[in-house]
């Protein structure tokens, strides 16, 4: 990203714009870490830990388009 943006820093500066948008942000850290390193409770977020396959992506760009409050942390592996 330019500039030393982060994807939550894009994400935040969409949603000042149109705040019913909704995102995934995708990390290699576990949820755990991630949440421990950032503050992961803006509502419409979905964390996505890598790595992934092309149909966990879409399940999860599809249960974020298609729920009010997706879920936070979802964990292919369990």
């Amino acid at each position: 990203m330019p500039g030393g943006m982060t994807g939550m820093d894009l994400f935040e500066r969409f949603r000042r714009t149109k705040a019913t948008l909704k995102g995934v942000v995708s990390s290699g850290y576990s949820s755990e870490e991630f949440l421990k390193s950032r503050e992961l409770t803006t509502p419409g977020l979905t964390f996505l830990p890598k790595p992934y396959d092309v149909r966990t992506l879409a399940g999860t760009v599809r249960n974020c388009l298609d729920h009010a409050d997706p879920v936070r942390a979802s964990d292919p592996s369990g």
